[in-house]
């Protein structure tokens, strides 16, 4: 096996592993479902703990890039846009639910991990804090600011957490009533500022 396919294949079964419902990380299982000698993750990652990171940096970015994907050109006011605005943004979560149901999963899981570990507390800090400024500046855009303000980053905070909520639920399987979800969203997004 080439060297870069060694290294892809470190990480994704470690992703492969954070996506577990109860995720456990040894690195020599990881090596061991990859394919590879556990001799090379010193080599690529100088240690198990480089490897957890660098496979939680690759989710990291797969999911901003994701998301960052969504929000692209929907800057117009959200008045213009109306509740197919909401529908866009409830299709996505749920398109990346079905298309790669672990994407949730593992978001959720490195933050349980991160709080027996400095260094993936970093990551995810920085996952969760890249989605709110986006969040946040997607929110203050559609409601005509430039700047965003408290009220736009609590709605983020809110948003998020609403996604989350719904991909939880769809990975187990329950039907998400879309057009409440589409409603309570829109009254969300238009809500006048401090109302």
């Amino acid at each position: 096996m080439p060297a870069s396919d060694a290294r892809t294949a470190l990480i994704e079964t470690a992703l492969a592993d954070l996506a577990r419902v109860s995720p456990s990380f040894g690195a020599r299982a990881v090596a061991r479902k990859a394919g590879v000698n556990h001799g090379l993750i010193p080599y690529y990652f100088k240690d198990a703990e480089g490897l957890l990171l660098a496979s939680i940096e690759e989710a990291t970015a797969k999911y901003l890039e994701a998301f960052a994907e969504l929000m692209n050109g929907r800057s117009d006011p959200v008045e213009r846009q109306g509740p197919a605005l909401v529908d866009t943004m409830i299709d996505w979560a749920l398109t990346v639910i079905r298309t790669d149901p672990a994407h949730f999963a593992r978001k959720r899981n490195i933050c349980s991990l991160a709080a027996d570990n400095q260094n993936v507390a970093r990551y995810a800090q920085k996952l969760v804090a890249s989605e709110v400024a986006m969040t946040s500046n997607f929110i203050a855009s559609v409601r005509g600011r430039k700047v965003c303000t408290q009220s736009d980053e609590t709605t983020a905070h809110l948003l998020i957490a609403l996604f989350d909520g719904i991909a939880a639920q769809a990975a187990i399987g329950v039907a998400v009533d879309t057009a409440a979800v589409t409603a309570t969203v829109w009254q969300m997004l238009v809500l006048p500022e401090g109302g």
